[in-house]
């Protein structure tokens, strides 16, 4: 949890724990060896202080009731647990999250609380985004029907609209792993590699969208990689599931080993909002390997959740879409949208890409950072120490091999 908190501070922690016999544990930052953060360590936590080692110089500022329980509780995706009711696709629902009754859902908690506690330690502001940005929308695309030349279009609304290397997850998917949930194109298919031709021959980047069952299966993961880099003939290292199919914490785990540097696939199928809290991509923590360079983005907007399971007015559309990008910039984040490209110019979702181009338009207004989800992550390397920076390519798969 506070590798998470120092991560959006750009910051690295050094830990100190029990402190003596009163039950606390410290955690101080690099650049300032006599300030901590001390949390009570007990069962029920609660409030943290913040306060210098030095007696003479001691201040105490009170940063709220039991707001790091809150944030365990998220960082741990105890939705994931204390859900029982899903959709048909055994997916957690936001309407069923209780933070949405209590109109938490769309509030970065997680960055929330780190920018309460960098206030009290008085830390700098986190390491900005490329072209001097403070913050950023990281664009993605999921291509899950390929039956018209569309993706012309799509590239040429992105670049219109300034966002560089865009992230498009494609379905590689083999004839003996697909189920009735997954799409049907094959990229072995020569009409299919026609029509990805101006995707192949554009800069943009090329993630994974693992099947319905590949999920938890590390050698489909593995096999869908490697089929799409023979496509793309270059190495991908993104990562989103198909219908968002999610096994905490295995997912993860299978995505490290199968070589991915990041996932994308922590999202609500109804609602726009925050999974787990945080808007920002989070560090993976794996089981076995501990510390690895891996992020986790959560997807805040999905496309259909302005249209599904109704139709969103456009006032309440774009007070929501201001609200939600305040809380963002406001702490430095990243906003992670997916949007389908096959919606566009489609007669059947008549204004979903007026509502992107709405988004886009404000990011850009209010200062934002566009860029794909690969491009958002380099940039965020200068944030993070040097150990968890993007690594492409295999190389997070030959580590574990080493380490084994």
């Amino acid at each position: 949890m506070w590798r998470i908190l120092a991560a959006h501070w750009g910051q690295e922690i050094r830990f100190a724990y029990p402190m003596r016999d009163s039950g606390e544990y410290r955690v101080s930052t690099q650049n300032d060896e006599a300030r901590w953060v001390v949390i009570p360590f007990r069962s029920t936590i609660a409030t943290p202080h913040a306060k210098t080692a030095n007696p003479g110089e001691s201040r105490r500022q009170v940063l709220g009731s039991d707001v790091i329980a809150q944030v365990l509780s998220l960082l741990e995706l105890h939705e994931e647990f204390q859900t029982p009711n899903r959709d048909q696709y055994g997916l957690v629902e936001g309407q069923r999250s209780a933070r949405d009754t209590s109109g938490q859902l769309s509030k970065p908690i997680v960055e929330n609380t780190a920018a309460q506690i960098a206030q009290a330690l008085g830390l700098p502001d986190p390491p900005r985004f490329l072209d001097n940005k403070t913050w950023a929308l990281a664009v993605s695309c999921d291509i899950d029907v390929l039956e018209s030349n569309h993706l012309p279009s799509v590239l040429d609304f992105l670049a219109n609209r300034g966002v560089e290397q865009p992230t498009f997850f494609l379905c590689a998917t083999g004839t003996e792993e697909k189920t009735i949930r997954d799409p049907s194109y094959d990229l072995a298919n020569p009409a299919i590699q026609t029509l990805l031709k101006p995707l192949k021959a554009s800069d943009v980047e090329i993630g994974l969208h693992g099947s319905y069952i590949a999920h938890d299966r590390l050698d489909l993961l593995r096999e869908q990689k490697q089929r799409l880099e023979s496509w793309w003939e270059r190495s991908v290292s993104g990562h989103r599931a198909h219908f968002y199919r999610f096994a905490y914490p295995r997912s993860w785990a299978w995505q490290y080993r199968a070589g991915f540097a990041y996932d994308a696939s922590l999202g609500y199928p109804d609602l726009p909002g925050f999974r787990n809290g945080c808007a920002s991509p989070t560090r993976f923590f794996d089981p076995e390997a501990g510390a690895v360079p891996f992020a986790i983005f959560p997807t805040g907007l999905l496309d259909q959740h302005f249209f599904w399971p109704e139709v969103w007015d456009i006032s309440h559309f774009e007070n929501y879409i201001e609200t939600l990008l305040s809380h963002v910039a406001r702490v430095h984040g990243v906003l992670t949208i997916d949007w389908h490209t096959y919606t566009l110019h489609s007669s059947g979702h008549p204004g979903w890409w007026d509502r992107l181009d709405y988004i886009l338009r404000r990011g850009r207004e209010e200062g934002a950072f566009l860029a794909g989800i690969g491009t958002v992550q380099d940039s965020l390397s200068r944030r993070w120490d040097p150990a968890f920076a993007t690594e492409k390519s295999d190389s997070a798969e030959q580590q574990i091999h080493h380490e084994q």
